[in-house]
């Protein structure tokens, strides 16, 4: 069983579920708690030996108020694993949600640990990263689980097996980095060494393009004539294309598939489809998030776009590059307030009217001196983007090793 419950939700039914059969030992979830409502629930429908496996807020793991469900669930053996995922795994994309993984109770299982394990620092370009960590922690932990095999070592800062005892206090926290071994700071100048070269690197690649941004002068004519995307395409100059919800994701698929927070962080595709009959990018395309973002991108030879599928919340514009440059048509949607106007709001997101965003008339030659100067201002800001990473990783592991001990100032 997989679910994804709705969150902090207050009108669960807490009155009128007191003498529900699903709460073990009449322990009713207590009304803040809907998330270990949808635990228990779960769990319920959960055959003996089956497994039952839940997306939540990690705050569901150490809320007070959710104390003794937590502990019943570790006492009984139902809960089997918490894992800590990175902001921007899954929607919500801003909060690092956890996996609990849960084991339906069988006659005579004494089996009594819990797996935590923190993938919460593996976020980065390679979204499937983390879940294919986790993946692979839980089926070593789940083997000798289910064989008796010797549970797999700890993993400093990374995962342990747990006694359940070790977490029956007055907490009941799951909060896997709580309970976990520091990561060794050893090798920590050659660790550092390394990342100084990284970045270096990005630094000297981001002078070069410091050098190439173009210089401006102040525009002596006046603003040329506005004309909107939806009239570009009703004469012919681009092709719209809107994906909606977009191809469905399939593990094990063999396209690529492109997601609006794909384009945004500017990494490549990090999902597949098998879908028949599906959209897929091409050399001179240009990609816009739906949700009103200012991350428009032309389509280049090398990109790792190019044959991906169009994947959920996405605009694909195919413009005739006779008529329209594609790097003038995506520049202009990067720039501060293009689509405002062109924009709906339903509660705190905006929407993107793809087809109302207005863009300057002007001849196809200034579009590609114009699109050229926004290529190079574009490849820039990506530049500074990785430089920006790679101090973020310098600085962090300086001030851990520093704090751990491992390294003194020279």
């Amino acid at each position: 069983m997989v679910c994804r419950p709705p969150y902090n939700e207050r009108d669960w039914g807490h009155d009128q579920l007191q003498y529900d059969s699903r709460w073990p030992g009449r322990l009713v979830p207590p009304r803040g708690e809907s998330e270990l409502a949808w635990v228990l629930h779960c769990l319920a429908h959960t055959r003996p030996g089956g497994t039952a496996v839940l997306l939540l807020p990690p705050t569901v793991a150490s809320r007070r108020a959710g104390r003794r469900v937590r502990a019943e669930l570790v006492r009984s053996g139902a809960l089997r694993a918490v894992a800590a995922l990175p902001a921007g795994t899954a929607p919500p994309y801003g909060v690092p949600l956890h996996v609990w993984v849960l084991r339906g109770p069988e006659p005579g299982d004494g089996f009594r640990h819990v797996l935590l394990l923190d993938a919460a620092a593996d976020g980065g370009p390679d979204r499937a990263a983390p879940t294919d960590a986790v993946r692979a922690a839980w089926q070593e932990f789940d083997t000798a689980a289910r064989t008796g095999a010797p549970l797999p070592a700890d993993r400093p800062g990374r995962s342990r097996a747990v006694p359940a005892i070790d977490l029956l206090d007055d907490e009941t926290d799951l909060t896997p980095a709580r309970h976990l071994p520091a990561a060794p700071a050893g090798a920590a100048p050659d660790l550092l060494a390394g990342l100084r070269e990284r970045l270096t690197a990005e630094l000297a690649r981001l002078a070069d393009l410091d050098t190439a941004l173009p210089a401006v002068t102040t525009a002596a004519d006046a603003p040329p004539p506005q004309v909107s995307i939806g009239e570009l395409a009703r004469a012919g100059a681009l092709e719209v294309h809107s994906s909606g919800q977009g191809a469905p994701a399939r593990p094990g698929g063999r396209t690529p598939l492109l997601t609006d927070q794909d384009l945004q962080a500017a990494v490549p595709p990090s999902a597949a489809t098998d879908a028949g009959d599906v959209l897929t990018v091409r050399h001179g395309d240009v990609l816009v998030p739906a949700l009103g973002d200012e991350g428009a991108r032309a389509v280049h030879p090398g990109s790792p776009y190019a044959g991906a599928a169009l994947g959920p919340r996405l605009h694909l514009l195919r413009p005739d590059p006779e008529l329209l440059d594609p790097d003038f048509l995506a520049g202009q949607l990067r720039a501060t307030g293009a689509g405002r106007r062109a924009s709906s709001y339903a509660s705190t997101t905006s929407r993107l009217d793809i087809r109302r965003v207005e863009l300057p008339r002007v001849p196809i030659e200034r579009q590609r001196r114009l699109g050229a100067a926004f290529r190079r201002i574009a490849a820039y800001e990506s530049a500074l983007a990785a430089a920006t990473a790679e101090a973020r990783t310098l600085t962090r592991a300086l001030t851990d090793t520093l704090a751990a001990g491992a390294t003194e100032p020279a």
